[in-house]
């Protein structure tokens, strides 16, 4: 069989999980992104190409960001701030990976519930899904594009034309 699977290995021992690729008849198999980068990570999906990965994946190794101030915040700031709502899982977004397993890096921070993506047919958009809408994200330059502020349901498929 040709081809390759990307895949979590979820460990049931450790409570982790990890991003994998196998050639289809499973041999072969790599760790593309450990069990200690994410909490949580789900539905990999190849580009049209194969050349990379996209999935879903909570909290992850993002840069700290910078601070103008090591003061501590005012407590008005925080409770001016909006609540914090209510999801399925953990907040996610999406993240992207070569297929060699280089390049990890953030896609969205939107912190969505469960984002389920797919990949337009000639790789140049990521449509995807979750609690608070319908997205479409430009893959080469990293704008998204709210498209529906609803729920977009369970799936998402993308018809070429």
């Amino acid at each position: 069989t040709k081809g390759y699977l990307a895949f979590v290995r979820t460990s049931l021992s450790s409570n982790t999980q990890a991003l994998m690729i196998a050639q289809a008849d499973g041999r072969g198999t790599r760790t593309l992104v450990g069990p200690s980068k994410f909490p949580t990570l789900m539905f990999p999906q190849f580009s049209p190409d194969g050349g990379r990965i996209v999935f879903a994946a909570a909290g992850g190794p993002r840069p700290k960001p910078t601070r103008r101030s090591d003061r501590p915040a005012p407590l008005l700031v925080a409770w001016l701030a909006p609540p914090v709502a209510s999801a399925h899982g953990l907040p996610m977004d999406l993240w992207m990976i070569n297929a060699d397993g280089t390049d990890l890096r953030p896609l969205t921070d939107l912190s969505e519930d469960d984002p389920v993506s797919v990949w337009s047919p000639d790789g140049r958009w990521i449509a995807f899904t979750g609690a608070l809408g319908l997205y479409l994200l430009d893959a080469g330059r990293g704008t998204v594009l709210r498209v529906h502020d609803e729920n977009g349901g369970a799936g998402l498929t993308w018809l070429p034309r």
